[in-house]
């Protein structure tokens, strides 16, 4: 439960369908992601969030992501490539830079010029403004993620909320 909270529930669920609106945005916004909302409420909480249904409905667009740092599979994100998720990083650590164009007598590939932690977000811009990644994005440290797809926001959810988009 901790790693998906949507595992046993989903916007068709008969139960929650069957709560007052307020008790469904309870259970979705206050109990199951409200520690989710609450470090990242400088994406999440503006006005027009507040005052309408959207941060009910991008919970339900939550999916856990895990990464792992062994050096065969820590590129998370690489340079050029369409960025098709954004990530809310609940623990670890990813660097964010860029290749090395002449590695000399170094072996090293590429130069992280940023490190970004526990209660940060990655690839927001990319996401929102359909742009490809200017940089690469490497498991520092084994990371746990909640990620939101560029499909579920672009598709869904900027198209029944236009402003917000």
């Amino acid at each position: 439960w901790a790693q998906n909270r949507l595992n046993s529930i989903t916007r068709d669920d008969e139960y929650l369908n069957q709560c007052p609106r307020q008790v469904k945005k309870y259970i979705m916004i206050e109990y199951l992601f409200d520690d989710i909302i609450y470090k990242h409420r400088s994406f999440f909480n503006t006005d027009e969030t507040k005052k309408s249904k959207f941060l009910y409905d991008v919970c339900f667009g939550f999916k856990p992501q895990k990464f792992d740092q062994q050096e065969s599979v820590n590129l998370i994100i690489d340079e050029e490539n369409e960025v098709t998720d954004m990530y809310f990083i609940q623990e670890g650590c990813i660097g964010i830079g860029y290749y090395l164009l002449s590695q000399g007598l170094s072996t090293k590939q590429y130069d992280l010029g940023i490190e970004v932690k526990n209660n940060h977000f990655i690839c927001d811009y990319y996401v929102c403004h359909n742009k490809k990644s200017e940089f690469i994005y490497i498991c520092v440290e084994n990371v746990e993620a909640i990620a939101l797809s560029k499909s579920y926001l672009v598709d869904y959810l900027f198209q029944k909320y236009p402003k917000i988009g």
